[in-house]
């Protein structure tokens, strides 16, 4: 059984070359965006909103030549850098001990966590400029 040696890491990734405009294109002669996404608060919007906003991803999901893909990045919030940023200022030092203790507290019983959203769009359509 002979094993296949990859030469480069470059002759491994899957991608060509990133065009213009942050355009990927893909070594099967297809094209991919991605996009981040800012999240709304859904759940703080009015009946009529939520309706709108639900209406808009119908139109968008039926309305698309293209494979949509939605990722979602979740990692653990660090806090450090806020404790560093209130134990610089010794003008309230009782209440901002309290504060961190809560916030620390808080953290390890909620494990709060940050979350980057990204919209991942590929178009195999072929024939493309590739000066977009």
């Amino acid at each position: 059984m002979k094993v296949e040696q990859i030469t480069s890491v470059q002759n491994w990734l899957p991608f060509e070359k990133i065009l213009d405009k942050g355009i990927i294109k893909m070594k099967d002669s297809s094209y991919i965006k991605i996009l981040k996404v800012n999240p709304i608060n859904y759940n703080l919007k009015s009946d009529l909103e939520k309706e709108a906003i639900l209406n808009s991803y119908k139109n968008l999901f039926k309305s698309s030549y293209f494979n949509l893909q939605i990722l979602i990045q979740s990692k653990k919030e660090d806090l450090t850098n806020n404790i560093k940023l209130l134990n610089s200022n010794d003008y309230y030092k009782e209440i901002k001990e309290r504060y961190i203790n809560y916030i620390e507290q808080l953290n390890k019983i909620k494990k709060s966590s940050c979350k980057n959203f990204y919209l991942i769009i590929k178009d195999s359509t072929s024939e493309k400029d590739e000066k977009i």
